[in-house]
């Protein structure tokens, strides 16, 4: 059984947002899944562009998400995977005969990756500023050498 932790990004009024890590029973994993699968009613899904990094005792994912708001973006951590869902709303609707070029993607978009090491889920952050999408998550530190008892 793993510990899953989902990271919402609050107030979008503000430049910096703070996060809060909900663990989820496994009854309210199955209402999320749900709710999930209706979010992505669209065709297509773009895939995200992400930056994956450490620095010092933290993984640090970036991703630019320009022109989304911190309500449309769920974050879920789930042992060494980290999951980003959303969508990015265009503000009016223009005619396909309208465009001279049209190379924006505009709709739902999704990536999910293995982190090549171990992290804490308890404790991860999410900031949206100017655009950008950072997530730091603890490093789980394990201990260099073990001394094994000879019988």
């Amino acid at each position: 059984m793993s510990f899953f932790s989902k990271i919402k990004i609050n107030k979008p009024e503000q430049d910096q947002v703070e996060v809060k890590a909900d663990h989820a029973s496994e009854e309210s994993k199955d209402l999320d899944s749900e709710k999930k699968l209706n979010w992505f009613e669209e065709e297509e899904v773009g895939e995200l562009s992400v930056d994956v990094y450490e620095k010092n005792d933290n993984v640090i994912v970036k991703s630019t998400v320009a022109g989304v708001k911190p309500d449309d973006i769920e974050v879920v951590v789930d042992d060494d995977m980290v999951s980003i869902k959303g969508k990015r709303s265009q503000e009016e609707v223009i005619s396909k005969d309208n465009y001279f070029y049209q190379e924006c993607y505009w709709g739902s978009f999704a990536r999910s990756f293995k982190l090549p090491v171990e992290v804490r889920e308890e404790g991860a952050e999410a900031a949206l500023k100017n655009g950008v999408l950072t997530i730091k998550l603890k490093k789980v530190k394990k201990p260099k050498s073990v001394k094994v008892p000879v019988n």
